[in-house]
């Protein structure tokens, strides 16, 4: 079996497990033994809870709105965790984004952030302060509204304080908005994080740079000849929601941890 394959022998188990759990069938919904025991993402991220909420409660609701739906997201996303998310959605839905509102509605409250990621505070400053200077120093989300995912990407990147990663997630949210729904990069280009590098050194056996440019554009490569494979009805039935870039980016960093939960080495979170 090539490694390409065994990627999307994967991918499809992971994704029997929502259908089988979606369609009321009792656990164990697998017999994978790594799939079972411990917590992967799923296939589709919008599938995921957080940003099923994020889509319902605040990104649908704004997504016509170019600078309200950005400020919104962002602001959201900042912190990416629902219930932090419920205090702001009233402020969110009027104002896209109010740092004053926001220091009142969370002061005290804890916790504020998800494990799932977190941007770090400048040193010396609690949490909460942090994240509202970094709201602060935020580019006119204007700059946002871009022809490529790509470019948009580089601008939020302008921002005091974000990473790759995190820019990354919002640029994927606002994909499915007025902001970045004509994108004309979605089916070839993603931000590969370093789960994403490690799950191609797992099918291509070799590392690659996380750091140089020219080693981010061959992972870059690579995904979309993981995405064309996505095409084949041996790796994915027909039937079944198409991939994007955005899929083959975050499967790969869950086929890492199935990797290597296949190797008997700690993964972070057990299931249930």
């Amino acid at each position: 079996m090539s490694q390409v394959s065994g990627f999307f022998k994967y991918a499809k188990e992971r994704y029997h497990v929502k259908l089988r759990r979606d369609s009321g069938q009792p656990a164990p919904w697998t017999k994978d033994p790594v799939i079972a025991g411990f917590r992967f993402c799923h296939i589709f991220r919008e599938d995921d809870r957080t940003t099923a909420w994020l889509r319902e409660n605040i990104r649908e609701p704004l997504r016509d709105d170019p600078v309200k739906v950005a400020k919104a997201v962002i602001g959201f996303r900042i912190f990416n965790r629902i219930t932090t998310g419920e205090l702001l959605k009233p402020i969110l839905l009027r104002h896209g984004w109010s740092t004053k509102l926001a220091r009142k509605k969370l002061t005290g409250v804890a916790p504020l952030v998800t494990g799932a990621y977190m941007v770090r505070s400048p040193y010396g400053m609690n949490k909460l302060t942090g994240l509202l200077q970094y709201m602060d120093g935020l580019i006119d989300v204007r700059r946002l509204q871009q022809p490529t995912l790509q470019a948009a990407h580089a601008e939020l990147l302008q921002s005091p304080g974000w990473g790759a990663f995190t820019s990354y997630e919002i640029i994927c949210d606002l994909m499915y908005t007025s902001v970045l729904e004509n994108a004309i990069d979605k089916m070839t280009w993603a931000s590969p994080g370093p789960g994403a590098a490690r799950g191609l050194e797992w099918i291509y056996g070799r590392e690659f740079s996380r750091t140089s440019q020219a080693g981010i554009e061959e992972q870059v490569v690579l995904m979309r000849k993981i995405l064309k494979s996505s095409q084949a009805k041996t790796n994915w039935p027909v039937e079944w929601p198409a991939w994007d870039m955005r899929t083959v980016e975050h499967t790969l960093c869950e086929y890492d941890k199935y990797r290597r939960g296949q190797l008997g080495r700690r993964l972070k979170r057990r299931y249930p």
